[in-house]
């Protein structure tokens, strides 16, 4: 079993992860998703200074962390009995609680749009030094890994006329900074260039987003994972808890 959601006014219901409608008036309807950065707030406060905030209302201020205790970014176990049951197929390739950066894009088959998915494990993007090229959908592309708060993105690599190679380095002070190998240009995690010979340029996105794998998988079972060849292995991810 998965989430989804239900729009009002023709009660069709739509695929989450994927926004996809699949039962009701709207269904086989795509709507277009807007990226999406998964991130800290002291990030994206960095990213986008200016940004405004809607204040917590009283009722649910207990939700919100307290005395500058972070918020959890995903589970290492389910937080209470109910969910677990929930959880009908899985793919035991990859534990079911690691973090994975889905990403999906169409491809043209015939007359038909073929949606490909790829899972790039948060670990993977770690051991590769926060920067990971692959090709995926036809297109070459880079992994983006911003470790401190876990923040990961994927683009195409590449500007009119010319491909690019990154590198992330640290900088004296500690932070990640990822720069292209041609003309040593700095890039955002979100792919934009804020300094160098392509300052105010902008990579191609590659739609994607966080998710812990137990959830991707459930959703997309044809899931490919970079740097693997193996097929999915189907199964219960929590077997052994139950």
């Amino acid at each position: 079993g998965v989430v989804a959601v239900c729009e009002r006014e023709t009660q069709t219901v739509f695929v989450q992860a994927e926004g996809r409608g699949i039962k009701g008036a709207l269904a086989g309807v795509q709507l277009t998703p807007e990226p999406l950065l998964d991130t800290t707030w002291s990030l994206w406060k960095k990213l986008h200074p200016e940004t405004l905030v809607m204040a917590p209302k009283p009722p649910y201020d207990k939700y919100y962390s307290k005395r500058g205790k972070p918020e959890p970014r995903g589970y290492e176990k389910f937080p209470a009995p109910f969910f677990q049951p929930t959880v009908t197929r899985g793919d035991l390739r990859i534990e079911p609680f690691v973090k994975v950066m889905g990403a999906m894009a169409p491809v043209r088959v015939g007359d038909s749009t073929r949606w490909l998915r790829r899972a790039y494990p948060i670990p993977a993007l770690m051991s590769a030094g926060y920067v990971l090229e692959d090709s995926f959908a036809g297109k070459q592309v880079v992994a983006f890994l911003e470790p401190d708060t876990q923040t990961a993105n994927l683009f195409v690599r590449s500007l009119p006329g010319m491909k690019l190679t990154f590198v992330a380095m640290r900088t004296d002070g500690g932070k990640v900074e990822f720069r292209d190998r041609e003309t040593w240009s700095r890039w955002n995690v979100e792919g934009r260039c804020d300094d160098g010979a392509f300052r105010g340029r902008t990579l191609e996105r590659i739609e994607n987003h966080l998710s812990q794998w137990y959830g991707w998988s459930a959703y997309f079972p044809d899931t490919t994972i970079v740097g693997r060849t193996d097929p999915p292995m189907p199964g219960d991810p929590f077997a052994k808890a139950k």
